[in-house]
């Protein structure tokens, strides 16, 4: 095993953090009150979580990192969907389309939380 490409990919997951930490701290800090600011803010939180976790998984191998990562990761496909549809002033016309991919991909994040 090539201890370099782990190095190097445990130090792409810490500058991934560092990044989606920033950037959450920015939204929260100075975005203007908007439809798009709260599956902004909760997309960069998770995609936070999710690299935090991926980058400790890979570090210390420790399985509680493995599990919230699994169930965090399937959270960023609605949030991005509901960033897109505010961006593009569909949210309130789609609204039943983005309710049930939440629905959808809650089951996935709560399926891949269970222990086989």
């Amino acid at each position: 095993m090539d201890t370099s490409a782990i190095l190097a990919n445990n130090w792409l997951g810490i500058l991934s953090t560092t990044g989606n930490l920033g950037l959450l701290f920015l939204l929260l800090r100075r975005a203007q009150p908007s439809p798009m600011r709260l599956p902004l803010v909760l997309l960069c939180f998770t995609m936070t979580v999710w690299s935090f976790c991926a980058a400790m998984w890979d570090l210390f191998e420790i399985h509680a990192w493995h599990w919230l990562e699994v169930t965090v990761a399937p959270f960023m496909v609605p949030l991005a969907l509901h960033v897109v549809l505010a961006y593009g002033g569909r949210r309130r016309r789609h609204a039943w389309f983005l309710r049930g991919m939440y629905a959808l991909f809650a089951m996935l994040s709560v399926a891949g939380g269970v222990k086989p």
